[in-house]
């Protein structure tokens, strides 16, 4: 048994929903992207507008201790999908390009030979995809997947039946290219669409919900916001009207627009299971991936890329109607490694 099951009400929701239901739960997991530890509502910021994600809280549980096990975007994703410290499963540093630095523009063939081509999570780990099909569920990835862009890397060979989203560690939100490189997947096929990431990885994880309404489906949705955009030109704006107007005038109002964005989405998401009739199925999961870079991490030291707690200590809420008691926070610690173990026992 995980320690997470041992210690926390999420791992004992799991365990009696085995029992309980004849039907697996179905399992959504929503990660943010270089979210800071205080930046929502629930977790105490005073200015931030994130009313669905205070709701998500509200009716469940928040672990004010829980940890990644590192606190950049690519080693994070992998030792969540793995259940396994990045020194182990091989995927311990970023898979990025780093002459976009000086401005270097990558054509395909130079590209074809990059390290964001060439590195991803070794093929011989077994991923959180893998364990859920296994198991009978219909499982998809929506949003960033950040462990390996050539074909042998991408989800539909890492044990998902259903890909969406970009491959490498960021885009530009609108043109979904990193650094001018196109960059938005479907399945293993490159292609082109327009829209905010957030919007399209919105629908595409409704799309993915009301597909797989009548059998149990695992969605892992990995947001790329609140991350800053991967585009040389650093002026464009992120994030539609109706958000930055929010905050107008106010320090960090693009970062805080995305969040509010995210929050929107996932309101979206929960009204869809509720309309469904799955609501009382479901098992939702929402953190980030590491501590927030220019963010509001609260009491603690640093931040991104850094092993202060500030790093690596993230929000995470999680609900499952009848079996996690609402309004419940709990100072246990937990980390990331301890999901996959956790929701193998469903």
């Amino acid at each position: 048994m995980s320690v997470i099951t041992r210690r926390s009400l999420l791992g004992a929701a799991a365990s009696a929903a085995a029992s309980a239901q004849a039907r697996k739960p179905n399992v959504l997991y929503i990660l943010a992207d270089d979210l800071g530890w205080a930046d929502l509502g629930c977790t105490g910021h005073k200015t931030v507008r994130t009313p669905n994600l205070d709701r998500l809280a509200a009716e469940g549980v928040r672990l004010t201790q829980f940890c990644v096990c590192w606190p950049a975007c690519t080693p994070s994703r992998g030792a969540l999908l793995t259940g396994r410290h990045p020194r182990r499963n091989g995927l311990y540093d970023m898979i990025r390009n780093n002459e976009v630095n000086f401005k270097f523009q990558f054509d395909e063939i130079s590209y074809a030979v990059s390290p964001e081509m060439t590195l991803g999570l070794d093929v011989r780990e077994v991923t959180i995809g893998q364990v859920m099909k296994s198991a009978g569920y219909a499982t998809a990835v929506v949003g960033k997947w950040d462990s390996g862009r050539a074909k042998r890397f991408l989800p539909l060979q890492r044990g998902f039946d259903y890909f969406y989203g970009f491959a490498n560690t960021g885009v530009d939100y609108y043109t979904h290219e990193r650094y001018g490189v196109p960059s938005m997947f479907r399945g293993n096929e490159r292609i082109k669409e327009e829209g905010h990431a957030t919007d399209l990885f919105l629908r595409e994880a409704l799309g993915f919900i009301e597909r797989n309404r009548s059998r149990p489906w695992f969605l892992y949705l990995p947001f790329n916001a609140p991350h800053g955009a991967s585009t040389f030109d650093r002026q464009a704006r992120q994030e539609p009207d109706e958000y930055m107007k929010l905050y107008e005038g106010q320090p960090r109002a693009q970062y805080l627009a995305m969040v509010t964005h995210l929050d929107a989405a996932v309101g979206r998401i929960l009204d869809k299971l509720r309309e469904l009739g799955l609501e009382s199925d479901t098992l939702v999961i929402f953190t980030s991936d590491n501590g927030g870079t220019g963010a509001r991490n609260g009491p603690l030291r640093g931040g991104k890329s850094t092993l202060w707690e500030g790093g690596v200590r993230v929000p995470f809420l999680a609900r499952f109607p009848g079996r996690i008691p609402r309004r419940t926070v709990r100072d246990d610690l937990a980390t990331s490694l301890e999901i996959l173990p956790t929701l193998a026992g469903l």
